[in-house]
């Protein structure tokens, strides 16, 4: 029939059109017809589980302008576009949509145990702290001199680079202080962190200047 529609430019596969993903087609240039007759687009899946197949139309002269191919599950499906004129007259053109099956996720890497490794929980620096004894030395409270100037016994402390006085010569002197100053005090002092005098003298100077 010479007034019959043509395939004018037949479409190719698809190829791995994944599943929940949509391919439009125009159908424009699809098909031709001899006699200029407005064709009727119709387009059908042999396997809607695979792949399902619509035609959209133009709102303002009806005619089939596009498909709309819509991947569903893994597989191959042929889709076969038919066009129709007036007076019954058929031309169609078919191909096949190819759905892959899911990557899959290589369970080596993909999946790998995440780093919940342990955390740094670590035992905290809850160590000894620093307390060392405090300088709670001896104060300078030595043992008092319960001996008589007399005695004898050798002072606790450095001794005077001075020759040693006769014991009776220095109760002697003490005896005629009757009264011993705060400079008198304050030397003695400073005689003692010299290492002049003895810590025994200076304890019984501070006592002497203590009880006048």
């Amino acid at each position: 029939d010479a007034g019959a529609p043509v395939v004018n430019t037949p479409l190719t596969d698809f190829g791995n059109l994944k599943a929940g993903t949509r391919r439009d087609v125009s159908t424009t240039e699809l098909f031709t017809d001899p006699d200029g007759d407005t064709l009727t687009i119709t387009a059908a899946s042999s396997n809607t589980s695979v792949a399902t197949v619509t035609t959209q139309t133009d709102p303002d002269t009806g005619t089939a302008t596009a498909i709309a191919v819509t991947a569903k599950t893994p597989g191959t499906t042929t889709i076969t576009i038919t066009a129709t004129d007036p007076n019954g007259n058929q031309a169609a053109d078919t191909f096949t949509v190819t759905v892959p099956q899911p990557q899959q996720q290589d369970t080596n890497t993909n999946n790998a145990p995440t780093n919940n490794g342990p955390t740094n929980n670590g035992p905290t620096n809850n160590g000894p702290t620093n307390n060392r004894p405090t300088n709670n030395r001896p104060t300078n409270n030595g043992p008092t001199n319960s001996g008589t100037p007399d005695s004898g016994t050798p002072s606790s402390g450095p001794q005077s680079g001075n020759a040693p006085q006769d014991a009776d010569d220095t109760q002697d002197a003490e005896d005629d202080n009757d009264e011993v100053t705060l400079e008198q005090v304050q030397t003695a002092v400073e005689q003692y962190n010299n290492g002049e005098l003895g810590y025994e003298e200076l304890l019984d100077l501070i006592r002497k200047y203590l009880t006048n």
